[in-house]
Parts: C-alpha cells; structure tokens; sequence
C-alpha cells in the first residue's frame, strides 16, 4: 500500500489527520508538502463524490488540463483525476 492510500484510509475513517497521525504513517520525518498535497487530493474527492452521490453521470472526458463529467445533456462539472481514475475502473 502505497503512502498516498494510507493517507486516503485515514483520513476516510476519521476525516482528519493530524501531524502526529502523519509521521507515524510515514515510518519518521514526513515530507509535509506531499501529505498536504495528498489531504488536499482526498479532499477533492470527497468534494466530487459529495456532489455526484444523487446525480447520474452520463459520461466522462479527459481534456488537455482537466477532466469533466457530463451529467445532464449539456451541463459539465470539472472533477478531480482521481475521480475520473475511480469512475473509469468502474
């Protein structure tokens, strides 16, 4: 398991992780700028889960810098690439 799926289970069990929390899932000295970067990614999915859990998504595209979901005829939503990864392993 990668660190990134550590930081993804805790924080999906608890919705919070402190600096403490992070250094032990670290094993030592944290690199704080990545476990940011990976609460910050966490936190985007759970935004576009949050927003797709009543709402049926009727496709998906990948475009130059970001990624879209159409959930009505017309009507896109930019959502986060690791969303769009866990829709296109569906």
């Amino acid at each position: 398991m990668t660190l990134k799926q550590k930081i993804f289970k805790a924080l999906d069990e608890t919705s919070y992780l402190s600096d403490t929390q992070v250094a032990k899932i670290w094993g030592g000295e944290p690199n704080w700028t990545t476990a940011e970067e990976y609460k910050r990614q966490w936190q985007k999915l759970k935004a576009d889960r949050d927003f797709f859990k009543d709402i049926k998504i009727l496709s998906t595209q990948k475009g130059r810098r970001c990624y879209l979901a159409e959930y009505e005829k017309g009507k896109y939503y930019k959502i986060g690439k690791d969303f769009y990864e866990e829709l296109k392993n569906i």
